[in-house]
């Protein structure tokens, strides 16, 4: 019952402004992306590039049975860049451990995030400790490895 509940919220996305990417029925997952996103993806190669990371970390979210909504961006002020089952989430790719605990409160406090995932190409001990300084200042998200994105580990 409750996956015909959310492939009904899903379907509700009015198509005009928002691309629907998909609903995983195994999960109950889905991807919605806002179709000014789309758009001011294809203003820059950096933006496209960026648009991509984001998309690809929004697939892998859907695949565990969340909800997704990718929102545009807002030049103006900083914003978060997706909502995940209703809450406010920011997205990091980080390929180093160093800047971390930076981008998390930068995330919380600037951007008006509540929540956050990290995508990690690399993982060691330094990642960890990072991890847990997040923890102990109360920002709360999920991480997942770049090389094994079936797990996805909360903090």
């Amino acid at each position: 019952m409750k996956k015909y509940v959310l492939f009904c919220r899903y379907c509700r996305y009015c198509v005009i402004y928002w691309k629907h990417h998909g609903f995983t029925f195994k999960t109950g997952g889905f991807l919605v992306t806002h179709r000014n996103r789309i758009r001011e993806s294809r203003k820059s190669k950096n933006e496209g590039e960026k648009y991509a990371k984001e998309h690809f970390m929004c697939q892998i979210l859907k695949r565990h049975g969340f909800q997704v909504e990718h929102l545009p961006d807002n030049k103006l002020e900083g914003t978060y860049d997706i909502t995940l089952n209703g809450i406010p989430t920011d997205l990091k790719r980080m390929h180093t451990h160093t800047n971390i605990q930076k981008k998390a409160k930068h995330s919380i406090n600037e951007q008006g995030a509540k929540f956050i995932v990290f995508q990690f190409d690399n993982w060691n001990g330094k990642f960890r400790a990072e991890i847990e300084g997040i923890k102990k200042k109360g920002i709360h998200g999920y991480y997942f490895l770049t090389s094994d994105v079936t797990v996805i580990h909360s903090f």
